[in-house]
Parts: structure tokens; sequence; C-alpha cells
């Protein structure tokens, strides 16, 4: 795995020390993670056509996940279903209800994000 690689090169350059492998460690996976799920949301959000949308919605989708917290899947493979058919429900809400709710959405959006604030 790179993670794994990645560790025991930095542990060999000494940029790290060996007691700290696990924990370096665990952030690669988990940053890979991130990148991984994010990539895999643009290629969704670009097979629908909405890379625009789906950018937007992970700029805010990203941050409120990470501070309000929420779900958490038993495994990290049902994390990955959830998180890929909450992506298709999105884009099909994107696809479908946004254009016709265009008029909308800056006031929904400013009501959300003052409601958030608070």
């Amino acid at each position: 795995m790179l993670s794994n690689y990645l560790v025991d090169k930095m542990v060999e350059s000494e940029v790290i020390q060996k007691e700290d492998k696990d924990v370096y460690l665990y952030g690669l996976n988990q940053g890979f993670t991130i990148i991984q799920n994010i990539f895999i949301t643009l290629i969704i959000g670009g097979l629908f056509g909405n890379i625009i949308a789906t950018c937007v919605f992970l700029m805010v989708y990203i941050p409120l996940r990470s501070f309000a917290g929420g779900y958490h899947a038993a495994t990290p493979k049902k994390c990955f279903i959830y998180s890929i058919l909450l992506i298709l429900v999105i884009q099909l809400y994107f696809l479908y209800l946004f254009k016709s709710m265009y008029q909308w959405i800056c006031p929904v959006v400013l009501i959300s994000s003052f409601i958030i604030y608070i």
C-alpha cells in the first residue's frame, strides 16, 4: 500500500521516528480516503455534467460534515456505499429539481447559512 511505503521512507529518511509510524500511517490512510472520495464525487459530477454544482456542494458539505458530525457507518465499505448513494441523490437533484427551483436557491442558501452559522 502507498501509505506503508511513504511512512517507511519517512522513517528511513529520519523524517519521523519509528515510534510515530502508526500515527502517520493512520493520517495518510485517512488523507488518501478523503482524496479518493472527493475524486470519485467529481467523476460522478462530471458524468452528470454538474462539475460546478458538485464543487459548490463539496465546499459546503465537507466543512459541515467535519464540524457537525453525522451518521457513521459500521464499516468503511458501508460508508463508501452510503456516500456514493448520497452523491447520486444530490446529482439527480441538480439534474431535475435545481433547474425548476432556481429562483428559490439564493434565499434558501442565505437562510440555511444563517441557521448553520448560529
